[in-house]
Parts: structure tokens; sequence; C-alpha cells
């Protein structure tokens, strides 16, 4: 006679994960598959967190990854990146979260500035505060805009300005997202009238007078 044994295996409640990682960053604390909530700090010039990113490895290899799409990382508001795992089971799961720090941007530096019928002395260089520019005598309007190097950086400063004879000091303010301030200071000197310069102050003769009088 021939005996059959049924062995039914349970399928496996494991819903943990054996690595957690995101490229280039640690993460604090350092991973443990019984702790489930963790954190990572971004440079503030980095916008978006993308599931390559993100490595995740199985301990049970029969259980399934879930990661979240990318994510577009906020200055202002909390930032999470969620990896869900369900067990063979079917009905485990657990839920690994990284908390993504993004600092404000303390970057108050303009990438451009852009002028009407004018250019800068020396050349813009995004480091250099101090700049100089001379423009004919008939140029009594003038146009400056300064382009910020960071989107969220805010310039004051730009637009349209009277010039008058001589020394015209213009400032474009720059502050940055964290609150740091930069100025760049724009001196334009408008030339003097020429034709003025070569005009005679007194004209006068030895004997006899001038008609008409000068």
């Amino acid at each position: 006679k021939t005996y059959k044994i049924n062995i039914t295996r349970n399928k496996n409640n494991n819903a943990n994960l054996s690595i957690l990682a995101v490229t280039g960053y640690a993460l604090a604390p350092t991973f443990n598959s019984g702790i489930y909530d963790y954190e990572v700090t971004v440079e503030a010039t980095k916008e978006k967190l993308s599931p390559t990113e993100v490595t995740a490895i199985l301990e049970d290899s029969n259980a399934t990854i879930a990661k979240q799409e990318e994510i577009t990382l906020s200055t202002t508001q909390d930032n999470y990146y969620t990896v869900t795992i369900t067990a063979e089971d079917g009905q485990t799961t657990k839920t690994y979260t990284i908390k993504v720090i993004r600092p404000k941007s303390s970057d108050a530096s303009l990438k451009e500035v852009k002028l009407t019928g004018a250019t800068l002395s020396p050349s813009f260089v995004s480091n250099k505060y101090e700049y100089t520019i001379t423009v004919p005598y008939g140029s009594n309007d003038f146009s400056i805009e300064g382009v910020p190097t960071i989107n969220k950086t805010t310039v004051s400063g730009n637009g349209n300005y009277n010039l008058v004879e001589g020394k015209n000091k213009i400032q474009i303010m720059v502050t940055a997202e964290d609150g740091t301030i930069k100025t760049y200071t724009i001196t334009v000197t408008r030339k003097e009238n020429e034709l003025e310069q070569t005009l005679l102050e007194d004209l006068s003769v030895l004997e006899g007078a001038l008609t008409p009088d000068f």
C-alpha cells in the first residue's frame, strides 16, 4: 500500500526590507529592518526624488514592493517618500517612510544682467558686485534687469531709470529664499553735453561793441 502525505506550506508573512537606501545620501537613523521611519537631507537645489534613486531589497523574495512615484521636493512643506511591502500571504503589509528635507536656498546671486544699449564693465560675473557703465549724453532712459540664478530668489531694482548728467547709482538687491541678501551696484555715467563744453563763456573786442550783444 502507498500512503500519500500532503504537505501545505503556509505562505510567508515577512514584509520586511533587508536594505533601504537613497543614492548619494545617508539615512537617519541607520537602516534597520524593524525601523520604518527615516530622514534624509538633500541639497537646496534638488527639486525631485525619483524611484530609481531609492534602493529597496526584500528579506523574502516572494514578497512584493510598491515604490512611490517621483515626488517634487518642497522647501516649505514636509516631503515624504514611501515604500510599501506586501508579504507573500497577501495580508501582511509594512510601509517604510523617508522624510526628505530640502533646505531653503541661500543663493542670492544673479546669473545675468540685461541692459539696453550699454555694456557692463567689467563683464558680468555672479560673484562680483560693483560695475560701471558709460552712456552718451543723449541717453536719458535706461533699463536694467537682473536675472536670478535660483527661481525662488526675489530681485528688486529692475526697471527703467531716467538718467541725469554725471553719475547715477543703481542698486539691484537680491534676496535668497532663506533671507540672505546681496546687492549689485551699477554706476551709470551719462556723459556731459560736449556742445556746451565747446561754447564760449565770454567774447569781447578791445574797441567798439559787438552787435548783437554776446
